[in-house]
């Protein structure tokens, strides 16, 4: 759809790279205080709705207002910053769940959240950290 899109209005493949690489490094930075609010005012369900919403906005900003260069890139970078704030949240939200629930040793596999603190006992004691 968005290649599609980027033909229309006169982006030629070889061209996409200048609208995909400022969007994505401007989402990036985007995030970051997205991240550090919600985990600091432990909002972080509220900014999940608010990702979706915007993902769910996004859905309608394209069919309405797809027309130039600027409007494309103003939609392309609302819908990576909330792609990238469920996307980073996501995997830290889960690690977090799960060693609070006792069972942190499949996800600390892949998400260094999770330690062993007394591995010499039978009854390992873990701790987390957010």
């Amino acid at each position: 759809m968005i290649p599609l899109m980027l033909n229309g209005i006169g982006y030629t493949i070889n061209y996409h790279w200048q609208i995909y690489l400022p969007v994505f490094v401007l989402s990036m930075l985007a995030i970051i205080p997205m991240i550090i609010l919600s985990s600091k005012k432990k909002m972080l369900r509220s900014f999940f709705l608010l990702n979706i919403l915007m993902l769910i906005f996004v859905q309608f900003l394209f069919i309405i207002w797809s027309d130039s260069k600027q409007a494309i890139m103003i939609t392309l970078l609302i819908y990576f910053i909330a792609f990238n704030f469920l996307e980073a949240n996501s995997v830290s939200s889960n690690a977090v769940l799960l060693c609070v629930n006792g069972s942190p040793e499949p996800i600390s596999k892949y998400v260094p959240f999770c330690f062993p603190f007394n591995s010499e006992s039978t009854n390992k004691s873990w701790k987390c950290f957010e």
